[in-house]
């Protein structure tokens, strides 16, 4: 499947990243057209900073183990075939790979599985984004505000649904790779 013709779900899936992506660049704007309603943010100002981390972890972990759990509990249809990069001396001892069957039907299949856990990543990975916001209404220092932002910005990133991360991921739920 190349870039142009990626399935709808795939889009959708691209649409949900894209809006909670430029939530955090609406977060950024904000900083400079809103003014804080203090000039103390109190302990919120250490806090939020050292809880916006914990979630970026955990939004790359969720991220995986839901989607991987959920493919593994489709039982995706496998068959072996041999490797066509593997070398052998001997014929009768030809590497083989596990190969998932339909690879069509079982990308749409196991992009469908692999949602919820996206989107819990997500939305974790906004947290340091909205904490950046709140530290900054709450009338924290406006750099590190602004820092959290671009933190949370650069997580979204990192969590760009690409074809080719979602097909490893369904592939290491799979146990199997989709043929070449």
């Amino acid at each position: 499947m190349r870039a142009n013709d990626a399935p709808p779900s795939m889009a959708t899936l691209r649409i949900l990243w894209f809006g909670i992506f430029m939530s955090t660049g609406i977060y950024m704007g904000l900083t400079f057209f809103l003014s804080p309603t203090s000039d103390n943010a109190g302990i919120l100002g250490t806090v939020l900073p050292v809880a916006a981390i914990f979630p970026i972890g955990v939004s790359f972990l969720l991220r995986e183990q839901l989607g991987t759990r959920a493919v593994k509990a489709l039982e995706l249809p496998v068959v072996e075939e041999s490797d066509p990069n593997a070398e052998s001396m001997f014929r009768d001892q030809v590497p083989t790979r596990e190969v998932i069957g339909s690879p069509d039907e079982s990308f749409q299949e196991g992009l469908k599985a692999i949602y919820s856990g996206r989107i819990v990543g997500f939305a974790l990975a906004d947290i340091p984004a909205v904490f950046g916001i709140v530290l900054f209404i709450s009338g924290g220092d406006a750099l590190i505000s602004r820092a959290m932002i671009l933190l949370g910005t650069g997580v979204m990133a990192a969590h760009f649904p690409s074809e080719a991360s979602v097909r490893s991921q369904i592939e290491r739920g799979a146990g199997a790779v989709f043929p070449d």
